[in-house]
């Protein structure tokens, strides 16, 4: 009985542990499209879990990701864009500015 209580509590601590170990770090940078300039405070997040961060000053990005994962990048004013992270371990973004009117 002791030991199904105390499996009960360790699967969901076990559970995470065996998640985090199957992650891996991706790095990047983020620019505009049309002046191929630096795109600080644009959001990434992981699509699936919404795990994100936000580049820095210097456009620079870290995340640890899942193996299947999807990153979002978004910033007012361009487009959103969807990138599947597949084996790379760099990536390098370029957004398009939008032509949508928010009201």
């Amino acid at each position: 009985m002791k030991q199904k209580i105390l499996l009960t509590i360790l699967f969901p601590f076990l559970m995470v542990l065996s998640l985090q170990a199957q992650q891996r770090p991706i790095k990047g940078k983020v620019f505009d499209r049309a002046s191929n300039t630096a795109l600080p405070n644009v959001s990434i997040l992981e699509k699936t879990s919404g795990n994100g961060v936000v580049s820095d000053s210097k456009v620079i990005f870290g995340i640890n990701v899942s193996e299947k994962a999807v990153l979002v990048f978004s910033f007012i004013g361009y487009e959103t864009q969807e990138i599947a992270v597949g084996n790379q371990s760099t990536i390098e973004v370029s957004l398009a500015e939008s032509n949508r009117i928010i009201r």
